[in-house]
């Protein structure tokens, strides 16, 4: 998108690599903000993770400012003379700070919009003297727009900040930017867009610290419904922090579970939280199912994992399938034994520890259930009701696998209807882990680190104990088991067919003191011979393929002989190298 010409002349060669592109992330933010001058302790940008109630109630008060990211707008993109205030108009009548983007700053919107969040933030913010902001405001406090933009070009201090934020974020870097930022802000009663590409600041009514984020988002929603062909939306706010050391990230925080998830007393909280994601907005109209897209595909690349609510499977059938489980596993021996086996191409299969080389304390029982009617024959007849509840669980488990998979899919770009009638008819993958009390002696894993086949696994589990890898940084977060949420995570499958842009989860389970655990992992994938390879609209000459064809049967082809390869990760064995 062209940016208006400085008055100086035109833009210096090395303007896109003085001020490169910034993440829209809070963790980026945050540490680039921080590092110019507002403490810790006052503010902090927080992501926003839906623009229904309650998304929005979850957001930490008193909003000070709102910073959306979205596609660059037309070119032609205007609005009403009566909106736009002038600068001389804003000096008399409306004290926002305010200041250009010029072709100079490149990609500096992001930084232009921090710029907007502080500056009309003072009241709320003691800035460190003499840090970057606080040097940056007080030399451009009688400036005018373009006067403030033409300071910020030569801001060496600010420059250099901005390009150690721009490399800490975790997308790679390109060449053509297709996103911008904007803040809002409210100042003395009105809600005012600050959009460094505009003459001014736009007014839309009034506004104040408290509802400045309810009140911003009819006009974001206007924005998200005039570029509809896109989900590349991401909003975040800067709050104002309160006495609450110590506390978890705010959208998810342990204080917002408890309070609205109900979490049994003693819950074990993750100290990294998760994404905790209403997928029945997915129903909802275009812009709210944007979002919650937008959503899942930042969890899926970021983390890997999301956890699920509202998502239609009622309390009951959940309730049963757990049962149903617990109460096969309290079967006697005998029964138990019926359905033994070591050879993992069986339809169905009971262990007491898997032969893939990462069990060391669990029961399992796996078992096909797609299509129902083909497998349900191979199930067990006791406990009575185990068909009959498993059943139910696992139809209706297919169906949420399908919701997500449509999701997934749209956020990489594919379409919805993707692979659909592939996955309706594809692999779905009972396994059920019934893990002991952990007693304080010997190995307190259950299950060892490892990564699932398929496309994604939906997990429910009875109490908490299962562990997720942090992509980044290779450390473990407990999950949580909330009440009626299901564990959503990437399978092996995934991280071929996004040719890397996804990446399987690594996950283990620990052993609970208090109690034993039952989970029930269904993994959903291709058909048992479909071969998933990389999607071709995401591979080009600077995305190659990177990664070899594979089906479920050449995963269980894989397994009997993987104790010769240290138990390598099945994915592992499928990425090309590029080296050679």
């Amino acid at each position: 998108m062209a940016l208006p010409s400085s008055p100086s002349g035109s833009a210096p060669a090395s303007a896109g690599e003085r001020w490169p592109p910034l993440e829209s992330s809070p963790e980026v933010f945050n540490q680039f903000v921080w590092s110019l001058g507002v403490p810790e302790d006052e503010a902090e940008f927080h992501d926003v993770y839906g623009l229904d109630a309650d998304a929005l109630d979850m957001v930490p008060q008193p909003v000070l400012a709102v910073i959306l990211c979205f596609p660059d707008p037309p070119q032609d993109a205007s609005y009403s003379s009566d909106l736009l205030l002038s600068y001389g108009e804003r000096e008399t009548r409306d004290p926002v700070y305010f200041i250009k983007q010029i072709e100079s700053l490149g990609n500096a919107c992001g930084t232009i919009a921090l710029i907007h969040a502080v500056g009309n933030s003072s009241s709320e913010i003691n800035l460190v003297e003499n840090s970057g902001l606080d040097v940056f405001f007080k030399s451009t406090a009688s400036m005018g727009p373009y006067e403030r933009a033409l300071f910020l070009e030569k801001d060496d201090a600010m420059a250099k900040a901005h390009s150690l934020a721009a490399s800490a974020g975790v997308t790679e870097l390109c060449d053509v930017v297709e996103e911008h930022y904007i803040c809002f802000v409210a100042v003395n009663g009105t809600l005012n867009e600050l959009d460094g590409m505009k003459d001014g600041p736009i007014k839309h009514g009034s506004s104040s610290s408290k509802s400045l984020l309810q009140d911003a988002v009819p006009v974001i929603k206007g924005i998200m419904r005039d570029i509809p062909d896109s989900i590349s939306f991401n909003l975040m706010v800067l709050s104002r922090k309160q006495n609450n050391a110590g506390r978890g990230p705010a959208c998810f925080s342990p204080t917002y579970m408890a309070s609205h998830l109900q979490l049994p007393r003693g819950s074990w909280l993750p100290s990294h939280t998760l994404p905790v994601i209403n997928i029945d907005r997915l129903s909802m109209d275009e812009v709210v199912r944007a979002l919650v897209i937008q959503e899942i595909a930042l969890a899926c690349r970021k983390q890997g994992c999301f956890q699920v609510v509202n998502h239609g499977i009622s309390k009951s059938v959940m309730k049963g399938a757990l049962e149903a489980a617990s109460e096969f596993f309290e079967l006697s021996t005998e029964h138990k034994e019926k359905f033994a086996s070591a050879d993992v191409q069986q339809p169905i299969r009971y262990d007491t520890s898997s032969r893939d080389g990462i069990s060391t304390a669990r029961s399992l029982l796996k078992h096909y259930a797609n299509p129902l009617e083909d497998w349900v024959q191979f199930w067990p007849i006791n406990p009575p009701t185990y068909r009959k509840k498993m059943g139910d669980y696992a139809a209706e488990i297919q169906g949420v696998s399908m919701q997500l998979m449509e999701a997934i899919f749209e956020g990489l770009r594919l379409g919805p209807l993707y692979l659909q009638e592939k996955l309706e008819n594809g692999v779905q993958f009972l396994a059920l882990n019934n893990y002991p009390q952990f007693l304080h002696c010997g190995d307190k894993v259950g299950l060892g680190s490892h990564s699932d086949c398929g496309f994604i696994t939906i997990l429910l589990q009875s109490s908490a104990r299962l562990e997720v890898m942090h992509h980044e940084d290779d450390t473990w977060t407990a999950v949580p088991a909330i009440p009626g949420a299901l564990h959503v995570h990437i399978g092996d499958n995934l991280e071929v067919l996004s040719n890397g842009q996804l990446k399987s989860l690594v996950h283990r389970a620990i052993l609970n003191p208090d109690e034993s655990r039952i989970s029930i992992a269904s993994i959903h994938g291709l058909s048992m011979n479909e071969k998933v390879h990389c999607a071709k609209e995401l591979v080009d000459e600077e995305h190659p393929e990177m990664y070899k064809e594979s089906s479920f049967q050449d995963f269980l082809d894989f397994l009997p002989s993987n104790h010769e390869n240290n138990y390598k990760r099945f994915v592992e064995s499928l990425k090309i190298d590029r080296d050679e």
